[in-house]
């Protein structure tokens, strides 16, 4: 009888899926649409969602353009720690990049205030190198004193 539980225990063991990305997908918070007709879509991802009291999560905001092309996007990561009523960003950084070569970063920062992660990054958008137009993303992570991200 021992065989057969210790059997099936393993069985089971193996049988579960194990995690196979560092991220989960959390949700999709917002699309806000610009003038031009250009958009901005934001995701959050959380990477360690079973921990009681810290959870590391990125959120990631990506420019389109008017016809839903992706352009650059820039990324917040932030640490916090959180319960008791309370909730801390324990640390912040950026991430920024490009999906179309005409968009190039220009500059990019990370900082943190209270229980939110803030990123910043500015793209400039050039033809025949000649920069014309050039826009900033913020983007703020905040963490509730339950652990809900934002």
């Amino acid at each position: 009888m021992k065989k057969i539980i210790l059997f099936l225990s393993l069985f089971c063991i193996l049988c579960i899926p194990s995690q196979v990305n560092a991220y989960n997908y959390e949700n999709i918070s917002q699309i806000e649409y610009l003038e031009d007709g250009s958009y901005i879509e934001t995701t959050i991802f959380v990477s360690n969602d079973y921990a009681r009291s810290q959870k590391t999560a990125s959120k990631i905001a990506r420019y389109n353009s008017s016809t839903g092309v992706q352009q650059w996007y820039v990324t917040v990561t932030g640490t916090f720690s959180y319960g008791n009523g309370s909730a801390k960003c324990i640390s912040s950084s950026v991430k920024s990049g490009v999906y179309n070569n005409k968009w190039a970063i220009s500059s990019k920062s990370a900082s943190k205030s209270g229980a939110t992660a803030i990123a910043s990054a500015t793209a400039k958008h050039s033809y025949d190198n000649t920069a014309y137009e050039t826009k900033k993303l913020t983007v703020r992570l905040t963490c509730s004193s339950t652990g809900v991200l934002s």
